[in-house]
């Protein structure tokens, strides 16, 4: 005769004997990542401040992302049409080690499709000097979505302690400034030729 018990282990029983306090807990983890999530409001804010900020940027922020884009890098006219740089890492699970991929800065081509290897291409010659002094690697392969794709170095210990001190905003902003700023005018000579579009000179 099978017997109709079944036996809990050390975490479960631990758990029902917690559950309240539990309880509390998760519902303070989504307030917490909640606020942690909002920061992209303000980071967008930020960004907008910024020197190299002008009438032509765009942004486009998601749940854990923020796309930055100029009306030039459009490539056709759906919703996400463009060619951008951004960050990913908007949730305490990017941030903290829980999520399969770190906190990210990089540049994103996808949606130039049969295109994106030429833009690859050139995107590399271009930033090359530039990217060897800040030491950033282009990323994948030819048919990479990504061209440049970089972790950001910080570990689960100094996020902590950036978020703690109320620096994150200021942390990211200065990914953008530092990382990708200075790849934009690359992006617009390589956009600028591989769409046969006459390049606007400052």
């Amino acid at each position: 005769m099978s017997s109709t018990r079944q036996k809990l282990n050390e975490i479960e029983v631990y758990l029902l004997e917690h559950w309240e306090d539990i309880m509390s807990l998760k519902e303070a983890i989504k307030n917490l990542d909640t606020k942690v999530a909002s920061f992209g409001d303000l980071i967008v804010s930020s960004l907008k401040e910024q020197e190299w900020w002008t009438e032509e940027f765009r942004i486009k922020p998601t749940k854990n992302e923020i796309h930055v884009f100029k009306n030039s890098w459009k490539v056709g006219k759906g919703e996400w049409d463009f060619v951008c740089i951004g960050f990913w890492g908007l949730t305490l699970d990017d941030l903290l080690g829980a999520s399969d991929e770190p906190a990210t800065v990089y540049v994103w081509s996808e949606q130039l499709k049969e295109k994106k290897n030429e833009f690859r291409k050139k995107f590399e010659s271009y930033s090359e000097k530039i990217r060897e002094t800040k030491k950033i690697k282009m990323s994948g392969d030819e048919d990479d979505n990504y061209p440049l794709y970089v972790y950001l170095p910080r570990t689960s210990q100094e996020w902590t302690e950036i978020i703690k001190a109320e620096k994150f905003v200021e942390e990211i902003v200065s990914y953008f400034n530092n990382s990708l700023v200075p790849l934009i005018d690359p992006i617009d000579r390589a956009l600028a030729e591989v769409l046969g579009k006459k390049r606007v000179k400052k």
